[in-house]
């Protein structure tokens, strides 16, 4: 007999909230409007409707085959990523990370329901940039401390109850809605905190850590790296993303090879930031703290949530009332696609249409199981 844990891992479910119980779906169930919210190295996001219950959802497409070789060991690699964001989701009970509803598998496409957000915070910071029209006025400080305290109590949550980092921590990856909640996503790099790891490069370049980076100069013979992974890791990534919403800037967008990232990294002295940049100096201390290179001197996560900035942005409610008024003040309605900085460009359009369109025209929708999808030739 198959435990409740299992059971709510099963494809093709959908459970809403704790209160109600798992529901078959379909793509039937679904009304899509060709809205895409999101697209990257993962596949891409779009918005949907779930009829039955009239929840609008956002359905994250993963395609399992396309454009990879046609062989096991790659469909494999995906898998376990799919594999392991699901689980993650799932086991994560937290108000500061995406809600997880269920997933499904049509033909060879997992979609993951999951919950609605409106926009990033990288198009919150640009929206701000572009309305203050003035390159000597800063981004609004409360909001700075409301976005670092979210994403610090989602990595403590995620890290109390089942040892989870997340290592792919960046503004594309924080995730706020009109009625003013900050919330951390895409899980689809958690590991277990202090792991020692023989993996691919992961996270995204411009917010590696000193120390990942330092690591990955030694190759094994599988073309993977050994590396030593804890929490102290994401820290650095939330400071340099502090930074860039702070300074209207990413960091180091001034390299034009991954290379030069790198070495400016590892190198050159950490971005932080100073007096002139206009902050307070609890809030420049937060996140120069982030940014202490040598990551034995880093402060631990523990630490860092324990900071009175942090503490004094802890209650989820007021948070939100303070950033619905902010967002509202700033930011634009939803007007185009966030794109990661991996993976993507414009000929993804038609593969999303084409997506689209096979959705809606299928009526006979065949229905696998994770499995036999790894399996598939």
């Amino acid at each position: 007999m198959k435990t409740m844990e299992e059971d709510e891992f099963q494809p093709n479910l959908l459970k809403f909230d704790d209160n109600s119980s798992s529901i078959k779906c379909s793509p039937n169930d679904f009304l899509l409007n060709g809205e895409i919210l999101g697209r990257g190295g993962y596949g891409f996001v779009l918005k949907a409707m779930h009829v039955p219950s009239g929840n609008n959802v956002a359905m994250k497409f993963q395609k399992l085959t396309y454009d990879e070789p046609s062989i096991k060991v790659e469909r494999t690699k995906k898998y376990q990523t799919l594999e392991k964001e699901i689980r993650g989701l799932r086991l994560t009970h937290s108000p500061y990370v995406t809600q997880y509803f269920g997933s499904m598998i049509v033909g060879r496409d997992v979609i993951l329901c999951m919950e609605l957000m409106d926009f990033t915070a990288f198009k919150l910071y640009k929206d701000v940039k572009m309305s203050l029209q003035d390159p000597t006025v800063r981004f609004d400080e409360q909001a700075l401390a409301i976005i670092a305290a979210s994403v610090i109590n989602a990595l403590v949550d995620l890290k109390r109850t089942h040892h989870f980092i997340h290592r792919d921590i960046k503004p594309l990856n924080i995730l706020l809605n009109f009625n003013g909640e900050v919330k951390l996503t895409d899980l689809g790099l958690i590991f277990e905190d202090h792991s020692i790891a023989r993996c691919e490069p992961f996270g995204t370049s411009l917010y590696l850590a000193p120390e990942i980076i330092e690591q990955m100069s030694c190759k094994e013979i599988d073309g993977r790296y050994r590396v030593e992974i804890n929490s102290k890791s994401d820290l650095w990534s939330l400071g340099i993303t502090l930074v860039e919403i702070a300074r209207f800037s990413q960091p180091y967008t001034h390299c034009k090879l991954i290379k030069d990232v790198y070495y400016s990294i590892s190198m050159k002295e950490s971005p932080v930031l100073t007096s002139e940049d206009g902050y307070s100096v609890e809030t420049i201390q937060l996140i120069n703290n982030c940014l202490i290179k040598d990551e034995r001197r880093r402060p631990s996560l523990e630490e860092i949530s324990e900071i009175d900035l942090i503490q004094k942005y802890g209650d989820f409610e007021s948070n939100k009332a303070y950033m619905k008024n902010f967002i509202c003040k700033y930011v634009h309605m939803y007007n185009g696609i966030e794109e990661d900085s991996v993976g993507s460009d414009s000929s993804d359009s038609s593969i999303i249409e084409e997506t689209i369109q096979q959705w809606k025209n299928d009526s006979l929708v065949n229905f696998m199981s994770f499995d036999n999808i790894v399996a598939c030739h």
